[in-house]
């Protein structure tokens, strides 16, 4: 009895006799005496592989070629299985796999990952791709990374690097091997003892994303990235450094200024770089009336006028010393000094001076403020010292002026010159102030008295002489009369007059 069986466009009939594969039958419409078969199948052909429970006997059989490719990947060999010119089926490297065959539209490709690491575009387009539909393609195996704009991705196979990427999208074969994706950001620096420690410089795809720039000992490099035609400045590089930066997509230049002699910035540099460079250069301001004066190592190079000035520090100690030379006050005050009677005073001194030469002051004295001072001090000291307390009360100008003149010229072989100088206070003891106003007191009223006594005498020589002059003329007298009761009559209220004005006149004054 025969059984009618139709196999369809993506079918095939197996057919197994004493448990052996008989054979296999195409698409159709096939008769076949069941009772002479063990078992018959239907199975589909859209993988493109076949699989079976019996494969591994079957593969005994001489007839299963017949029907079968046979396609064995090497330990690196991937399988692309393509069907109807799509990718169909990815196969994993060191397997074996048997193929239909005489199947329709059906193209396998193999390719040799053991030294390429990378997809191919059209592949990594197709594996990416949600609208591509591929049957078993073992993506845990493959891997895709995108590459951001400012970055770059370090390849490492097997912890050893061996290529870099830039912007864009790749993928990379995992099979049979570790392979590793670091992204790096090459906005920040590289180091390069690591660089060179990790051999970045042999890798030729590497080196050629890598720019090195050096400074020799006595230079200084002002690194710039360049944009659009425009230097905008990256970092500085002291001397006798060495530096790697990323240079993708990326133009870079050096400038490098040589400060073995000449260590000044210049202005237009340091009207460029002030805001990035502040903390890398020794700068100060010499305000007007001022003047500043540079050392370096301790020894003195230059003087420096008003305005603003900055020198670059590798390779020296460098510092700035300014000077005021404008007028100034210096005060010596609270100083108790004996004098030469061995009176205990306080005496307080203000003083105006100005520096004229600064190179003079500051090689001649390590403290400006302090040795006039001291100067000044000395001096006052030794006015005080050398005369006794009445004749610094008396002439206390004097004293002024020889301080002066011997601190003047002390003063002049240093740069400083003396302008006014005065004693402000000289202040005794409280017992020394109680004489010294009764010693006044007593001066005073002596000249009181004097002046007093001969008031005296010269009043009464006067009446003298008025006597004289009226004992000899009674017209005289008689007028001298009258002014007297005049004054009398200006104090009295009313007056009674009796015997008339002669008896008044008698009454008062009894001529002889």
């Amino acid at each position: 009895m025969f059984k009618k069986i139709v196999v369809g466009q993506n079918e095939r009939l197996i057919v197994v006799k004493d448990k052996r594969l008989s054979k296999v039958l195409s698409t159709g419409v096939h008769y076949l005496p069941i009772w002479q078969y063990d078992d018959v199948e239907l199975v589909s052909t859209e993988s493109v592989r076949f699989t079976h429970d019996s494969l591994e006997q079957w593969l005994k059989e001489p007839v299963f070629l017949q029907y079968f490719d046979k396609l064995e990947l090497g330990r690196f060999e991937v399988g692309l299985v393509y069907k109807h010119g799509q990718l169909w089926q990815l196969l994993n490297p060191a397997t074996t796999h048997y193929l239909w065959k005489n199947s329709d539209d059906i193209e396998v490709r193999t390719i040799n990952t053991e030294n390429s690491y990378y997809l191919e575009d059209d592949l990594l387009w197709q594996l990416t791709n949600k609208e591509q539909f591929v049957i078993n393609a073992n993506t845990s195996n493959v891997t895709t990374h995108k590459v951001n704009a400012g970055f770059v991705a370090l390849i490492y196979v097997d912890s050893q690097l061996i290529d870099l990427q830039g912007e864009g999208e790749f993928g990379v074969w995992q099979y049979q091997r570790k392979i590793e994706v670091v992204m790096m950001d090459t906005r920040k620096g590289l180091k390069l003892d690591y660089i060179l420690q990790e051999n970045w410089l042999e890798i030729p795809a590497v080196a050629e994303q890598i720019a090195l720039f050096k400074t020799e000992p006595q230079q200084v490099g002002l690194l710039y990235e360049v944009q659009h035609g425009q230097r905008r400045f990256n970092q500085l590089l002291p001397p006798n450094t060495e530096i790697a930066v990323w240079q993708q997509n990326k133009v870079w230049e050096l400038d490098l200024v040589d400060i073995n002699n000449d260590f000044r910035v210049t202005k237009p540099l340091l009207d460029s770089l002030r805001q990035y460079l502040s903390g890398q250069w020794l700068t100060t301001s010499i305000d007007q009336q001022h003047i500043g004066l540079l050392l370096q190592d301790g020894q003195l190079v230059s003087t420096l006028n008003t305005g603003l000035h900055a020198y670059w520090p590798f390779g020296r100690q460098l510092e700035i010393k300014q000077f005021d030379l404008r007028w100034q006050t210096v005060e010596v005050s609270g100083q108790e000094i004996l004098t030469k009677d061995r009176v205990s005073v306080r005496v307080n001194l203000n003083a105006n001076y100005r520096i004229l030469d600064a190179v003079t002051t500051f090689e001649s004295v390590n403290n400006v403020n302090e040795f006039i001072y001291r100067t000044l001090q000395l001096a006052l000291r030794e006015a005080i010292g050398t005369r006794n307390l009445d004749d610094l009360l008396m002439d206390k100008e004097h004293v002024n002026q020889l301080l002066l003149k011997q601190s003047a010229e002390h003063l002049s072989s240093i740069g400083i010159e003396l302008g006014q100088l005065g004693i402000k206070d000289i202040i005794l003891p409280g017992e020394m102030k109680e004489i010294l106003n009764q010693v006044v007191n007593a001066q005073k009223s002596a000249e009181a008295n004097s002046i007093k006594r001969r008031e005296e005498t010269a009043a009464t020589r006067s009446l003298q002489n008025t006597a004289k002059v009226m004992e000899g003329n009674p017209t005289l007298l008689r007028l001298k009369e009258l002014e007297s009761l005049e004054k009398v009559a200006e104090k009295i209220d009313q007056l009674n007059v009796y015997g008339g004005l002669e008896q008044v006149m008698n009454g008062l004054v009894k001529l002889k």
